[in-house]
């Protein structure tokens, strides 16, 4: 009886090869895209949790957050933003103050910013649109500085997606925004303004009603 040897041929070889070329194509981008998510998820998750417990903190010492004495919006700059910080936040908060005293286009006159050692920022002040203290997160931003007025990298930002809009106030640390319409929109200043009309002010308030993970049919991919 003659001995019959298996294998392949190099034809089948080349066909096993593209096939798992195409399914490596189809599955990659998707399996990167939800692996960003995650860490944009991560990120949200912990920075409100860490402002929660800079607030509950703060109130231990300086009373209920109702009792405040949050800064005005001042024309022009300046005002007591700095101060407020300083009483409220900078003794509870683990993070670099990078800029102070900044101005964002259409959104506020004067404000700080801090950067997170885990390449993520925010920024705060008083704002136009009747915000007691509005913030933006930032979860990918390694370098506060360069986002103030009409830089590049500010005018890149999509809000709902690389930018997240919350405010402080006398009920405590919450979405910008009741509604949970999520259209994410680029810019946040000027006509895209954070502290007026921006529509992606919403998915803030929809992750928050999802326990800070982005819905199966969130609007906008990573």
């Amino acid at each position: 009886m003659k001995n019959i040897k298996g294998g392949f041929t190099l034809a089948e070889l080349l066909i096993v090869l593209g096939i798992i070329g195409i399914v490596a194509a189809l599955t990659i981008p998707t399996l990167t895209a939800n692996y960003r998510q995650k860490i944009v998820e991560t990120k949200i998750k912990k920075f409100y949790a860490v402002i929660s417990q800079v607030i509950e903190r703060s109130e231990s010492v300086n009373g209920p957050i109702a009792w405040w004495s949050f800064p005005s919006v001042v024309v022009g700059g300046g005002g007591d933003v700095t101060a407020w910080y300083d009483k409220y936040f900078t003794p509870y908060l683990e993070a670099r103050v990078m800029l102070r005293n900044f101005h964002l286009g259409n959104v506020w006159w004067s404000g700080f910013s801090v950067q997170f050692n885990d390449g993520s920022a925010a920024s705060c002040a008083p704002s136009n649109g009747g915000y007691k203290m509005l913030c933006i997160y930032y979860p990918s931003i390694k370098d506060i500085t360069k986002i103030r007025d009409n830089t590049s990298e500010t005018n890149e930002l999509i809000v709902g997606k690389n930018a997240f809009v919350f405010q402080i106030n006398e009920k405590g640390f919450q979405s910008a925004v009741d509604n949970d319409t999520c259209v994410p929109q680029k810019g946040i200043t000027g006509g895209s303004s954070v502290a007026y009309g921006n529509t992606g002010k919403g998915c803030t308030t929809l992750l928050m009603q999802n326990n800070w993970e982005f819905p199966k049919d969130y609007p906008v991919k990573f």
